[in-house]
């Protein structure tokens, strides 16, 4: 991170201790704060602020729609052979509890020589749900061509998500015109951010049918007295409670 960044932490925490934590003050900063992130984020990559929720990193965002999705049981996850071990243990865990079939696409060891859309083509079966892939791919470094692939996807009836760790601010974006479903990002990489901010885009389509897991206070709206009403309206829905405000 830039000197810039570092004194805008720490002045940050300086001004939530200073305002007392927890307080309305400084809930209203923070939710302030938020919102301008949402509209930073969305400028950079090409979206609406509505349809982005702030996590913690490239994880927590792929995990709100592996375990949000209304899986039943037969149902089936295309991956890329090149996807992080983290994504494949979670996928891994979705087909053991609901039953679901996993397959990968292969991309090593021909990296930039094989043909993706092919490859994808070739293993898209009916009951193709979601597809995975990485825009950059972690190890390789290959950029895959998103907006082929969604379209390819699509007309298949499968979603997809992308892996976006290695892409936001390292690629131009224009997100929405790839009609990407879910892509899940982090700030600690080619943003230059820190490290626990991270971010999630939701199309409005696929938010539709995606449900939360992980259920806190940030994305319920209450009535005066506290009750809760139902989900918030947009991304926020699925953000959770408590994080490191000054980030």
């Amino acid at each position: 991170m830039g000197q810039p960044a570092l004194d805008t932490l720490f002045t940050a925490h300086q001004q939530i201790q200073q305002d007392v934590p927890f307080s309305s003050a400084v809930n209203g900063w923070l939710q302030t704060e938020g919102d301008q992130t949402r509209q930073y984020l969305a400028q950079a990559l090409g979206v609406a602020s509505t349809t982005l929720t702030l996590t913690e990193d490239v994880t927590v965002g792929c995990n709100i729609p592996l375990w949000g999705m209304p899986w039943q049981a037969g149902d089936h996850i295309l991956l890329s052979d090149c996807e992080h071990p983290g994504i494949v243990m979670t996928v891994r865990e979705l087909s053991r509890r609901y039953g679901l079939d996993v397959s990968f696409f292969p991309i090593l060891p021909a990296i930039n020589t094989v043909n993706v859309l092919e490859e994808i083509a070739a293993h898209l079966r009916p009951t193709t749900r979601l597809v995975i892939i990485s825009h950059i791919l972690w190890n390789t470094g290959q950029v895959l061509p998103l907006r082929e692939i969604n379209a390819l996807c699509h007309g298949k009836g499968a979603r997809v998500l992308v892996d976006a760790a290695q892409s936001v601010g390292m690629l131009p974006l224009q997100l929405a015109e790839t009609e990407t479903d879910f892509y899940a990002f982090t700030g600690h990489k080619w943003l230059c951010g820190p490290a626990g901010l991270g971010g999630l885009y939701v199309s409005a389509a696929a938010r539709a049918e995606l449900h939360p897991t992980y259920i806190g206070w940030r994305g319920i709206k209450v009535a005066a007295q506290g009750q809760p009403t139902g989900w918030m309206p947009d991304g926020r829905r699925f953000e959770i409670a408590t994080s490191d405000g000054a980030h």
